[in-house]
């Protein structure tokens, strides 16, 4: 059985929980080794040394490389995979510098798939889709129950993340005096945009500002105090973790319509068109009237997007070039 090394790109951290690459590779690294799999996660990787190692794990045939929201570089011509958690960039000539067509590609959705596939138009590789999976915490975590008027947004502070919607949405809600409750996570890494609108949301009389949270078990303890989870995205997310998450926990989402946040749907998703402030407050209203979800309905969101289910995929890809 070949070792299985996780290729971390040059320069970036990483840190347990800040992302879904990162849940990928520290959570399919267990997986694997519980399953009598040798895995490696190479995330200390220099500019300075990653020529000489990659082209020392290029000879090798005893190892599968796997590279993260990064391609392998010309010289790497051992066949490997490429998983990418990332939507493609438009603005890359991915026919000049993709890899051979023999090399696989993994994306998270159905929508990132056809994404990349419509931009390598010359050497078109192997495409495949694991999806990302709902850690066991946001389904033992129970839901606090008693209303269902409060709101929530828990994704990053960026404009094209939606925050604009979601501050037009709150202050939309106390025009009208309707009882809506509204909370932001201010996340510990802000940039001046960043510290300016949760400045602005302290300010407002119906958003309340929430301390950030280092770990899923709190994040999931943390969203489940919650009835609706917002996800307002301007730009086409290549799938949407916090959605599956949230419904695995029994709190109604509602997303923008765009990218690959249609995929997420547990049976709790509702979508809003993206960037329309109006229809976002409509489709909160409105499922804000539907009550908490039932056991029964909580319990089927969960049987959705399982650790098993994304391992049996990915196990299947890894076989594929073994």
């Amino acid at each position: 059985m070949k070792q299985i090394n996780f290729i971390w790109p040059v320069g970036f951290p990483l840190i347990p929980g800040a992302g879904g690459s990162e849940t990928f590779v520290l959570g399919m690294s267990e997986k694997l080794s519980d399953n009598n799999y040798s895995t490696k996660i190479y995330q200390d990787i220099s500019n300075a040394n990653a020529p000489s190692l990659l082209k020392d794990l290029s000879t090798k045939n005893n190892t599968i490389e796997i590279f993260i929201n990064e391609f392998p570089p010309a010289y790497f011509k051992k066949q490997c995979i490429v998983s990418l958690h990332c939507p493609p960039d438009k603005q890359f000539d991915y026919d000049k510098n993709f890899l051979p067509e023999r090399h696989v590609l993994i994306t998270n959705s159905k929508f990132s798939r056809a994404a990349y596939s419509s931009l390598i138009k010359a050497n078109k590789p192997i495409l495949k889709i694991v999806y990302p999976w709902v850690s066991p915490v946001f389904t033992s975590v129970s839901k606090i129950r008693g209303s269902t008027n409060k709101v929530l947004y828990a994704g990053r502070i960026d404009k094209k993340k939606g925050t604009e919607i979601f501050l037009g949405v709150a202050r939309l809600s106390a025009r009208q005096n309707d009882g809506l409750q509204f909370g932001v996570i201010a996340s510990p890494y802000l940039d001046d945009y960043g510290r300016e609108y949760i400045s602005i949301c302290k300010a407002e009389p119906n958003i309340n500002v929430l301390d950030s949270v280092s770990n899923p078990k709190q994040m999931a303890e943390l969203i489940s105090q919650w009835d609706i989870l917002v996800m307002p995205s301007l730009w086409p997310e290549p799938f949407g973790r916090l959605s599956i998450e949230a419904q695995h926990l029994g709190v109604r989402v509602i997303a923008a319509d765009i990218g690959g946040i249609s995929e997420t749907d547990c049976g709790l998703l509702e979508q809003a068109k993206h960037g329309d402030i109006k229809d976002f407050y409509n489709k909160i209203i409105s499922t804000s009237t539907l009550g908490a979800p039932s056991i029964v309905t909580i319990k089927k969101a969960q049987e959705y997007f399982t650790l098993q289910v994304s391992f049996d995929a990915f196990v299947k890809v890894v076989k594929s070039i073994e």
